[in-house]
């Protein structure tokens, strides 16, 4: 607690904002049951109200977060950066951002939350530190989802779930606010094989990072071709050059 006191001090904030931040942090350490607003005015000599006005208020928990991780491993040893969406179960109608996400351990779409959080990992301790954690917001149903069409069960999903094209939109306005705060040595971004997509690999190049992750079993990958072009008039130019046969990867060396 001394280091974040230490560093709330440097940052440019409140005197009263400070205060509670670090209220906020220690109450949290000793609270039991689900750390919401009632449970932390239970804990501690503030209100409810206290707290809501509170989390109203901006703080950059990116860079606050960013000085403490630096503090404990430094800005030398080896690391890499994990990402990865987490669904929240919450029954509650009135709750922002309840929506159908995906249940990993369902392994279905489930009515709830979802947060997606981004972790500077220490190789050399198999330690992550959490750099950022953002709530994704509601979507508008994508088109499996509206009255006029069924859902497609094939697939596992519930009518209503947020398309994936918009969910990575989202995922990629995230990292897009955490990119500013990384290293050089945190250039690559470890995600799970729901991440193979075009869309995600480029929009994490186009912020001058990596994707690391795995393909999906049915992934259908073919080499571009290289050879010569043909002249002009004999006809389309060729694009690929057979499919991948992942139990002869000679062509890769």
């Amino acid at each position: 607690m001394d280091l974040a006191k230490k560093r709330l001090n440097g940052l440019r904030i409140s005197k009263p904002q400070r205060k509670f931040l670090l209220t906020l942090f220690t109450t949290i350490l000793v609270v039991r049951g689900k750390v919401n607003f009632r449970n932390l005015s239970r804990y501690s000599d503030l209100s409810e109200k206290t707290y809501s006005r509170q989390f109203a208020k901006a703080f950059d928990a990116i860079s606050f977060n960013r000085q403490l991780i630096n503090e404990t491993i430094g800005t030398e040893s080896e690391r890499i950066v994990a990402f990865d969406p987490s669904f929240i179960p919450k029954a509650g109608k009135q709750t922002y951002g309840r929506d159908f996400f995906w249940n990993g351990a369902h392994s279905r779409s489930e009515k709830g939350l979802e947060i997606s959080a981004f972790a500077i990992v220490d190789v050399a301790r198999h330690t992550g530190f959490t750099l950022s954690v953002r709530q994704t917001d509601p979507h508008p149903a994508s088109e499996a989802s509206s009255p006029e069409k069924k859902a497609d069960t094939s697939s596992g999903k519930k009518a209503g779930t947020p398309s994936e094209e918009t969910l990575i939109d989202d995922y990629l306005q995230h990292l897009s606010a955490v990119q500013p705060s990384l290293l050089d040595l945190e250039k690559h971004i470890v995600v799970d094989g729901a991440f193979a997509k075009k869309k995600w690999v480029d929009g994490v190049e186009v912020l001058d990072l990596h994707t690391v992750g795995k393909l999906r079993q049915d992934a259908d990958m073919r080499y571009f071709y290289t050879g010569p072009k043909r002249e002009k008039g004999s006809g389309r130019q060729k694009t690929y050059d057979g499919k991948v046969d992942w139990q002869d990867l000679r062509r890769f060396h």
